[in-house]
């Protein structure tokens, strides 16, 4: 799309953490995505932010560490759809500082900040009221009525605003000069998540990413400690061997000599 003389291209993941579907891999490449690509990440969630959410983010989080050519620190907005109570942002605000808080809590050990990647404030949240209402109507004789919401696309409007003042204001737009970099960007972004995926990103969330790192780390030094001791084991058998080759060569050197001193004496 356009906006004055700022061209906007707009990628819809089409959907995440989709009860047909179930594939944390899938979810987890689509956010990563979204993130290694984007100047903004639009996440539009029913209700409040939830564990779910948070899993994603750390490992798309873990994932653009892996992947390093991310010039992009995406700013992420969070759209909390279909809330009845908008009269106290502060709730919202809070339970972002707890997703962050706990999203580095999780994040310890790959030992470094999530700020220094992603752009998330405390205030980037953005709840909008249920787009339709309904309820019954006594004059058509207790028949349930549903109608549009008049202060949704209000709403609408001023997060379209808010996205607009931000791309224009603060992103960095060089890393796309043209539509032909755009392409050549995410085409390259997407085959390199599709082949590590698997190995990237198959865990559903930090946490249980960590666990496995541990694991593996264990594994090696089990791995590592056994072949040293093979080693070792193995320089002492061939020290040994030559050992006792040597003590046998001289053995058969010392008979042989007794052996010609025998002969030598029956001549005389």
């Amino acid at each position: 799309i356009q906006w004055k003389s700022l061209p906007i291209v707009l990628l819809d993941t089409e959907g995440l953490m989709s009860v047909e579907e179930s594939s944390t891999l899938f979810d987890n490449q689509m956010v990563s995505m979204a993130m290694l690509s984007s100047h903004i990440v639009l996440i539009n969630h029913k209700g409040e932010l939830s564990t779910e959410l948070q899993n994603l983010i750390g490992m798309s989080f873990y994932a653009k560490l892996q992947l390093k050519d991310a010039p992009l620190k995406p700013k992420l907005l969070f759209i909390l759809r279909d809330q009845i109570d908008l009269s106290n942002k502060k709730i919202f605000f809070a339970q972002l500082a707890q997703l962050k808080q706990n999203l580095s809590k999780d994040a310890q050990f790959l030992e470094i900040s999530i700020e220094d990647e992603l752009n998330i404030s405390n205030d980037d949240v953005v709840p909008l009221s249920n787009a339709f209402s309904n309820d019954i109507n006594p004059v058509f004789g207790g028949e349930v009525q549903k109608w549009r919401n008049k202060t949704f696309p209000v709403q609408i409007q001023e997060l379209r605003k808010a996205i607009f003042r931000f791309l224009s204001t603060n992103a960095n737009l060089s890393v796309y000069e043209d539509f032909d970099r755009v392409y050549t960007k995410l085409t390259n972004y997407w085959t390199t998540i599709d082949k590590l995926g698997p190995v990237l990103l198959a865990s559903k969330n930090l946490l249980e990413l960590a666990m496995m790192n541990e694991v593996r780390d264990i594994a090696r030094e089990i791995i590592q400690k056994a072949n040293n001791q093979m080693y070792d084991n193995g320089q002492v058998l061939i020290k040994q061997t030559i050992a006792d080759i040597k003590n046998n060569s001289q053995l058969i050197s010392t008979t042989s000599g007794y052996s010609n001193a025998s002969d030598d004496f029956n001549m005389i």
